[in-house]
């Protein structure tokens, strides 16, 4: 359409140009070059246009904005055996996200603990680590300076019994490093971030899922490698659904 307007107009201006001797051709080529401006003009507003109508139609379709998950795709949301694996993965200075104790910072940050940062790159971090009576989720050992032990729960039910038998181990596993019982954290981490009062007396520290994510959310802006960030996002995003 926009095309036959610009011919319709150099056939004007071919017309008009017989009909007036004094239009020279130097004028019907400037009138011409005008009507091509013109016509492009035209196409750059239909472009404009036509992104503009996209742009809003594309927000309106069913799962346009949907990004890739993949912890959906391997069906591990609620898993709490990989989520422990992702976690200590995080925590682990030594891990291949490159980032040191960056993680492991905001996690003690997010706790409560008292321990001085200078100490966490030395740590070694595990997971379903067997000991005496029981199996920690995760152990994060800071030799010689503390011992954390994380038990993770995403859906099922905090067993007392259960972090009895840590706290014991715990105990047990401090003694043989020599380490007061002001070094040894007990952390459980649930959606709900609550703490039974039997397991509190035994000084287990609640933590959130949503506090730990808000705490490692806050340092994403300081990772250098753009993979890693992305991966951590999409667990944060993740775990917001508990």
């Amino acid at each position: 359409m926009l095309l036959r307007k610009a011919l319709r107009g150099v056939i004007v201006i071919g017309a008009d140009l017989d009909k007036n001797s004094t239009m020279t051709v130097g004028d019907f080529l400037d009138e011409f070059s005008l009507r091509q401006d013109e016509l492009q003009a035209y196409k750059t507003q239909g472009i404009r246009s036509f992104l503009h109508r996209f742009e809003q139609e594309y927000h309106e379709i069913p799962g346009s904005q949907r990004e890739v998950n993949i912890f959906e795709i391997l069906g591990i949301v609620e898993n709490e055996v990989k989520h422990s694996a992702f976690v200590a993965w995080m925590l682990n200075p030594r891990a291949s996200h490159g980032q040191g104790s960056l993680f492991l910072q905001q996690f003690v940050k997010a706790c409560g603990l008292s321990i001085l940062p200078g100490t966490l790159s030395r740590c070694r971090v595990y997971t379903e680590y067997a000991l005496w009576d029981s199996i920690p989720d995760i152990v994060i050992y800071g030799y010689p300076s503390f011992i954390i032990f994380v038990e993770n729960k995403v859906r099922s039910s905090v067993d007392i019994d259960q972090l009895m038998r840590e706290s014991r181990d715990l105990d047990r596993v401090g003694s043989a490093a020599a380490l007061e019982r002001d070094r040894l954290h007990r952390v459980l981490l649930t959606p709900a971030g609550l703490v039974p009062s039997p397991a509190k007396a035994l000084g287990w520290v609640p933590l959130s899922y949503s506090d730990l994510g808000y705490s490692l959310d806050q340092c994403l802006p300081a990772v250098d490698f753009q993979d890693v960030a992305s991966l951590i996002r999409t667990w944060l995003r993740t775990i917001a659904q508990f």
